[in-house]
């Protein structure tokens, strides 16, 4: 209620990434806003540098195996269906972690 409409961008991004009636991964570019988020979040917002890994490791788990699916000999658009509540998670976990920290910047 008390965050501002920026601070849902992401949010709004992954829902509607979720929710589109094709599952094309060309429609996952908006997808770089939030992971571009997470990673400033870390880096900025997020004190524990345990954490402040956890979260990069986690883009990149998802940049693989995104790539994976899609290199596969058998690749099919509909097995990237995972990717984008992935990186919604991801978002909420860091937007907690950020908090948890005492930003003055997190949402």
């Amino acid at each position: 209620r008390d965050q501002p409409l920026d601070a849902l961008l992401p949010l709004v991004l992954c829902v509607s990434v979720i929710t589109a009636p094709f599952g094309w991964t060309f429609d996952h570019v908006v997808l770089l806003v939030p992971q571009i988020i997470i990673f400033l979040r870390a880096f900025t917002e997020v004190e524990s540098a345990a954490r402040r890994w956890a979260l990069v490791f986690a883009i990149l788990l998802w940049q693989v195996g995104l790539v994976l699916c899609l290199t596969a000999p058998d690749a099919d658009y509909s097995r990237t269906w995972w990717f984008p509540p992935a990186i919604l998670a991801t978002w909420w976990l860091s937007s907690v972690w950020s908090r948890a920290s005492g930003s003055i910047l997190s949402s």
